[in-house]
């Protein structure tokens, strides 16, 4: 029969650093999600604003971004609900949910983007979303990383 022997210096440390592992990639994970959130929110078509168009623009009624409707030259009717200073970010664990307050978000920027705003430049987070995976894999690759340097396992 054959034996095998392993032996295994230091081996306390790397036992004391694996049981923190799991919490330090929780934590690393939600890093990394907050920073992808805020690469997807800064483009264009998201939370920046599109070109504004012929809809945005004199004569009334037109909607002036983040006020609200001019119905004429001296009346607005102020119900703007701020699209691109209304979203939230929550990072949990391996999860991680970007959200949007307004009322008509989903129809703007979600899965249920009417047609005619993918055509003035919006775009649904979902798309940005699947664009940027190169960019997620080094974002999350690099906070892993980050967590095994800080374990003193890599």
């Amino acid at each position: 029969m054959t034996e095998i022997r392993i032996r295994v210096e230091g081996g306390e440390q790397v036992q004391a650093a694996l049981r923190r592992l799991g919490p330090e990639l929780e934590g690393a994970a939600e890093s990394a999600g907050r920073e992808f959130a805020g690469a997807i929110l800064g483009e264009e078509g998201v939370q920046k604003y599109p070109p504004a168009g012929p809809g945005n623009q004199p004569p009334a009624p037109y909607y002036q971004r983040g006020v609200g409707m001019q119905q004429s030259p001296g009346y607005n009717d102020m119900r703007s609900e701020r699209y691109g200073a209304s979203f939230s970010v929550a990072a949990r664990g391996y999860r991680t949910e970007i959200g949007n307050a307004a009322s008509y978000a989903p129809h703007l920027g979600g899965m249920k983007q009417a047609t005619h705003m993918a055509a003035l430049g919006w775009r649904r987070l979902y798309d940005v979303a699947k664009a940027k995976a190169a960019e997620a894999r080094r974002i999350y690759g690099r906070w892993i990383e980050r967590s095994l340097v800080k374990l003193g396992l890599k």
